[in-house]
């Protein structure tokens, strides 16, 4: 049995989404106030964070590792594993999701949270929503004339997109592109992603 350590205000809300999207069967393992019920959870995760899965007790963590495991163990969400230049692809943008779109929100986001030295700093906050749509911009020309991300099926390189843009979009970073606004929708409109939202 699958395991999923999860708050829903978190990057663990996207590995939600990739276990309904491959039918997984899994257990949810809320955060609470004392994270896990007390749990030595740094045995899972060594820097005690959000997300995590335990696969019949078997630890993995990092967002794009869980979806590119899971990918591979349920064989779906993954280009062919033969055809190497679209798995190329495919790796390709799942990691500049998570290295330069996901690290550049997360700047803003702290920026904004009042979470770094730079705190109420207007400057600051513009260089990093600049480098964000820098980014983005890489990603609305992959997508020009495109459905998805790679090849002509979903896989897991747009789920990480469509929530890392969706994560922008909140932060008011995606006026620029109002294709990236409506290729998240498209996205989210899947039943599995409704699923993973349903409580």
């Amino acid at each position: 049995m699958i395991k999923l350590y999860y708050y829903k205000f978190s990057r663990a809300s996207r590995v939600r989404w990739a276990l309904e999207e491959v039918g997984a069967q899994y257990e949810l393992v809320q955060r609470g106030d004392n994270m896990f019920g007390g749990m030595d959870y740094a045995k899972i995760h060594p820097l005690k964070k959000i997300p995590a899965i335990t696969d019949d007790g078997v630890p993995v963590f990092e967002t794009a590792a869980i979806c590119l495991y899971l990918a591979d163990k349920f064989k779906k969400l993954a280009p062919p594993a033969t055809d190497l230049a679209v798995r190329g692809q495919y790796y390709q943008w799942m990691f500049f999701g998570m290295t330069e779109l996901d690290r550049m929100a997360e700047r803003v986001f702290r920026q904004f949270k009042g979470l770094t030295p730079e705190v109420k700093n207007a400057e600051a906050e513009a260089i990093v929503r600049t480098e964000f749509q820098a980014r983005a911009k890489v990603v609305s020309d992959h997508l020009k004339g495109r459905t998805y991300m790679v090849g002509n099926e979903f896989t897991m390189a747009d789920l990480l997109m469509a929530s890392i843009l969706g994560w922008g979009e909140s932060m008011k970073l995606m006026g620029d592109f109002p294709d990236l606004v409506e290729y998240r929708k498209r996205m989210e409109d899947r039943p599995a992603f409704l699923r993973s939202k349903a409580d």
